[in-house]
């Protein structure tokens, strides 16, 4: 801290007081909260991550030394609010899953230009803050665009569980949303199921929210169907099997 004070004194001393320009807080650019709402919502990147939505319900920006973070609250087809965020800073715009250059950075010209299929994951706003901003639009969820109850309804329907359901009876069922952030919405489902011989297990599944393959809708692009319990499920199976009373099961670990 000392030898900066001195750095900046000796610059003074020898250059003029024009020297300490080079120690500016850097200007926003662009330059309002509003202007960076805009940039991004005319980035068509931020337009595809947020399909399908329903209602465009609001945005937030704020300057944070360097950059700007932008956050816009949405509401999915199935009612429940979520968020999507950006960065726009050193000269480019930052939404998960691609970057685009900002042309004439310097110049003033504000206009997009051809964007990349990926982007820097610490541009990216931090959690703290896109969780501070959640909470002030009461949010209790983050990037899900699901309920649990419509969450068990897709899985219901996936051709996977179907056929892995045939001459069984699900009993009962517990959904849980287990990962909530930018990069991936992953949901735990446990399906009480008696079987044709009348005894009980549990079928688990895993899934990530994205558009499936069998009918190309927004749902879970990936799921696991497991009737054998894997490791690191097991303590939170025990745990919903122990609360739901479902201790017949066969397959408890």
């Amino acid at each position: 801290m000392i030898i900066n004070q001195l750095l900046v004194f000796v610059l003074i001393l020898f250059c003029g007081v024009n020297s300490i320009k080079a120690f500016d807080v850097i200007k926003p650019f662009p330059p309002t909260a509003e202007e960076a709402i805009a940039m991004v919502k005319t980035f068509p990147c931020m337009s595809e991550v947020i399909k399908p939505f329903k209602k465009e319900l609001d945005w937030k920006a704020e300057w944070v030394e360097d950059r700007w973070y932008i956050i816009g609250l949405f509401e999915s087809p199935w009612g429940v609010k979520f968020i999507r965020d950006a960065t726009i800073g050193y000269r480019q715009i930052y939404v998960w899953g691609c970057f685009r250059y900002l042309r004439g950075y310097v110049s003033g010209d504000r206009t997009l230009r051809g964007y990349a299929p990926y982007s820097a994951y610490l541009m990216l706003p931090p959690r703290k803050w896109v969780i501070s901003m959640a909470q002030e639009w009461g949010l209790k969820t983050l990037y899900t665009r699901l309920t649990p109850e419509i969450a068990i309804k897709l899985i219901e329907e996936n051709p996977k569980f179907i056929n892995a359901l045939k001459n069984k009876q699900v009993l009962d069922t517990v959904a849980e949303l287990i990962v909530d952030n930018v990069e991936s919405q992953k949901w735990w489902f446990a399906f009480y199921v008696i079987q044709e011989d009348g005894s009980k297990t549990l079928l688990v599944v895993e899934a990530i929210e994205g558009i499936n393959r069998w009918d190309k809708k927004y749902g879970f692009k990936r799921i696991y169907l497991h009737w054998e319990i894997p490791l690191y499920m097991a303590d939170w199976v025990r745990k919903v099997a122990k609360e739901r009373d479902w201790l017949e099961a066969n397959n408890i670990p």
